[in-house]
């Protein structure tokens, strides 16, 4: 299952195995970095998760703050993450431990349009070489009723994110 969100006219989807909590549009607190794509910090219970704008990861504008604007809280596990990252980089993302005792990092995505689910198996994968994709944070398109599906590489965007070293700390 994916959670569709919208970049402009274009559909993303987030893989829901990875996505916590989706929480309402929300002023986040101002964070000293220069990495693309960061746009604040959001308070999540205890923690201080770093918050990226997925129209400025992609190159695109920033989401606006319409009614369907959210923020998804995600969680992934650091397997995905370059090997060359030093765990007390505990960096950009929030560390935390899976119930098998793994280390996971936790950031928000903040997009538009997302309030839909949409079931993988019902869409077409297509040939990305095709299509001329080169972005390491996306995953093979996907296409079906609703046009073309971009599912998102939550962990390429994780270890982007942990790699730029910024401290973020409750």
């Amino acid at each position: 299952m994916l959670l569709l969100c919208q970049v402009n006219s274009q559909y993303y989807g987030l893989p829901t195995a990875a996505v916590v909590a989706v929480v309402p549009w929300v002023d986040l607190l101002s964070l000293p970095t220069q990495t693309p794509g960061l746009v604040g910090g959001l308070t999540y219970g205890a923690e201080l998760l770093p918050v990226l704008d997925l129209g400025l990861l992609l190159g695109e504008s920033a989401c606006a703050a319409h009614f369907s604007s959210r923020i998804a809280v995600i969680e992934v596990a650091p397997a995905v993450l370059p090997p060359s990252v030093p765990e007390s980089l505990g960096a950009a993302a929030s560390s935390r431990q899976r119930p098998d005792g793994l280390p996971t990092r936790r950031f928000g995505l903040r997009a538009a349009g997302m309030t839909s689910l949409l079931d993988a198996q019902d869409y077409q994968p297509l040939d990305t070489a095709m299509l001329g994709q080169d972005s390491p944070y996306l995953g093979p398109p996907l296409r079906g009723e609703m046009g073309l599906v971009q599912p998102l590489e939550l962990g390429q965007i994780a270890a982007r994110l942990t790699s730029t070293a910024l401290a973020v700390s409750p």
